[in-house]
């Protein structure tokens, strides 16, 4: 009776090669920093090539002709297997979990980053209401002074007219607010202002780090340094303009980052669990090659390699 092309043997390959890949994936993932078009590219040739020696040892095994051909092939594909299989096993396989196992270290420093970018926009807020603050009290001690130092009422702006020094306060006053945050500072309506978007951006790194969202961390490392200074030089931009009058200095705060690359991209040698999974998956995509049984037909081992050697010694 003719054998079943393809078993539930067959489907522990593909599931042992698929689950192989994807860590291999998750591997790379943190090696390329985040670069996943390139991790999956190279973790889906893994597979398919880890799949298709696996499967073609196994149908070379119990092929019905040409055996001496089948089986050279067959040592080929299964050497083939075994090379890249060790190989990948070293690099990049148990990186995912080099790295997991510092995972408290790349989380304490991933959330300082985040976290100091966080309170850099309450930096900028309580800047600006001191600011005002400041501001106010200047222009009510202009208003105050305004027949003893005219020449100061007249450079802070104001203006003998109609409306009251008060209103002309009110006025100012609506002016540096507007000024010190803009309407793309922080929009309620569509939610696009810098700080908006800045929000979205913090929340879901706090919670890419803390849920530990492997595929998700490495964006954030490479990320989290470009993204706060590029925020940090909106908000200063935003502080350098000067209302009639005003004396104040830029917007500053002081970014520092906590490194994690090293720990993300630097590979070390495999650990005890890393060792153990592979072999396990390594039993579960050559299972079906080493259950399967050679054709009733096969010569048998002695009479392969006796024509081997007659076909030697004939040339």
């Amino acid at each position: 009776m003719e054998q079943s092309k393809f078993s539930l043997a067959d489907l522990l390959t593909i599931v042992g090669a698929m689950a192989f890949g994807f860590i291999c994936f998750l591997g790379l993932n943190f090696i390329q920093m985040g670069d996943d078009l390139k991790s999956i590219g190279f973790a889906s040739a893994f597979t398919i090539v880890l799949f298709l020696c696996a499967f073609g040892a196994k149908l070379l095994k119990r092929s019905d002709h040409n055996f001496r051909t089948s089986v050279i092939f067959e040592f080929i594909l299964v050497a083939l297997f075994i090379l890249i299989f060790v190989t990948l096993s070293y690099s990049p396989f148990p990186h995912f979990f080099n790295v997991t196992s510092q995972r408290s270290e790349v989380q304490k420093n991933l959330k300082a980053s985040v976290n100091q970018a966080e309170n850099m926009f309450e930096e900028y807020e309580d800047y600006a209401s001191r600011r005002e603050n400041l501001y106010r009290n200047n222009l009510r001690s202009v208003v105050a002074a305004k027949n003893t130092m005219p020449s100061d009422y007249a450079r802070y702006g104001f203006s003998s007219s109609e409306v009251s020094d008060e209103k002309q306060i009110e006025n100012k006053m609506f002016t540096i607010h507007a000024d010190l945050f803009p309407t793309n500072y922080c929009d309620t309506i569509t939610h696009n202002g810098i700080k908006d978007i800045a929000q979205d951006w913090l929340d879901d790194a706090d919670k890419t780090v803390d849920l530990w969202k492997p595929i998700g961390i490495p964006r954030i490392a490479k990320e989290v340094k470009t993204e706060s200074e590029g925020w940090l030089n909106t908000l200063v931009d935003y502080s350098r303009v000067r209302e009639k009058g005003e004396v104040a200095k830029d917007f500053e705060y002081d970014l520092s980052f906590s490194e994690v690359e090293d720990i993300l991209t630097q590979e070390k040698a495999p650990g005890a669990f890393s060792i153990i999974l592979s072999i396990i998956l390594w039993g579960m995509m050559m299972f079906s090659w080493m259950i399967t049984k050679r054709h009733p037909r096969f010569p048998g081992w002695k009479m392969i390699f006796s024509n081997h050697k007659k076909a030697i010694d004939e040339l």
